[in-house]
Parts: structure tokens; C-alpha cells; sequence
């Protein structure tokens, strides 16, 4: 038997940053990931975002990499944004995401952090916070260029 305990805080924005995850979408999408989480076998701790992005707190089992995880999560979650015609435009992710490990001991930090997206970008543009995040976890700062690049 295995056991693994791996919680990963992942972000991921909308294609070009446009802002289409406002009230009504992002609720829609909330259920969706919700959804594909609980098929996935993939618990979900926390969801929150502002209308170009989302954050998630999870733990992926082990069966799945992250890489395939995120990419279910978002291909699922786009195809049923799409098919509910829930955004005014085709709704799309970008190519890219960031996906942090958190300690156990900071679960209810980074839940607390999720929870306050609105609040937190009132002072601070989606782009600072990614290099904060990058800086926190000793990543290089080209990473940031790559993940808000408009070629997409």
C-alpha cells in the first residue's frame, strides 16, 4: 500500500487574461472543478479567484501527475464552460499554470488566501502576486514572462 500526501496550491488564468470569470461564471466554474475533482479522486480544499484567474488548494492522488491533473481540470472545466455558453466569448485557459507544494502546517493559510482573492487584488496586480509566488518557492523571475505571455 502507498501513501502519499502531496497538497499543491495551482494556479491557472484565462486565455489573454481577459476577465470572464466574473459572478455568474465563476460560481458555473466553481461547480465544474468541484465536479471534475470528485471524479478525478482529487480532493478539493479550496477554489476562489477574480475574474482572470483561479487559485485551487488540492491533493492529487497519486495515480495522476500534476501535469495530467491540471490538464484534466481544465480541459473538463473549459469544455463545460463552453458547452453551457456560461461566458459572453468562448471560454479558454491559458497553456501554462504554476503549481506550488504547501505544507500541512500552512493549509489553512493558503485556504484563507484563496478565499480572499477579491480583497488581496485590490492592492496588488495578478502579476505581482505570481512573482511573489515564484519568489516565495526560489523560481526564476523569466517564469513570470513565460506564464503571462500573450501568445498563448
Amino acid at each position: 500500500m502507498s501513501y502519499v500526501q502531496l497538497h499543491t496550491h495551482m494556479v491557472f488564468r484565462t486565455l489573454h487574461s481577459q476577465d470572464l470569470l466574473t459572478k455568474q461564471p465563476m460560481c458555473a466554474l466553481t461547480g465544474y472543478v468541484r465536479g471534475v475533482c470528485k471524479n478525478l479522486g482529487i480532493h478539493l480544499y479550496a477554489i476562489g479567484g477574480i475574474p482572470d484567474h483561479i487559485h485551487l488548494l488540492l491533493d492529487i492522488p497519486p495515480a495522476l501527475s500534476i501535469s495530467e491533473a491540471t490538464q484534466k481540470l481544465k480541459s473538463n472545466s473549459s469544455r463545460l464552460m463552453n458547452k453551457n455558453q456560461v461566458t459572453r466569448i468562448r471560454f479558454q485557459w491559458q497553456a501554462g499554470y504554476g503549481a506550488f507544494s504547501v505544507s500541512p502546517t500552512h493549509i489553512d493559510a493558503v485556504r484563507g488566501y484563496i478565499a480572499h482573492q477579491e480583497e488581496h487584488h485590490k492592492n496588488q496586480s495578478p502579476k505581482e502576486e505570481f512573482r511573489k509566488l515564484l519568489e516565495r518557492y526560489g523560481l526564476g523571475h523569466t517564469a513570470i514572462d513565460v506564464f503571462f505571455n500573450d501568445r498563448d
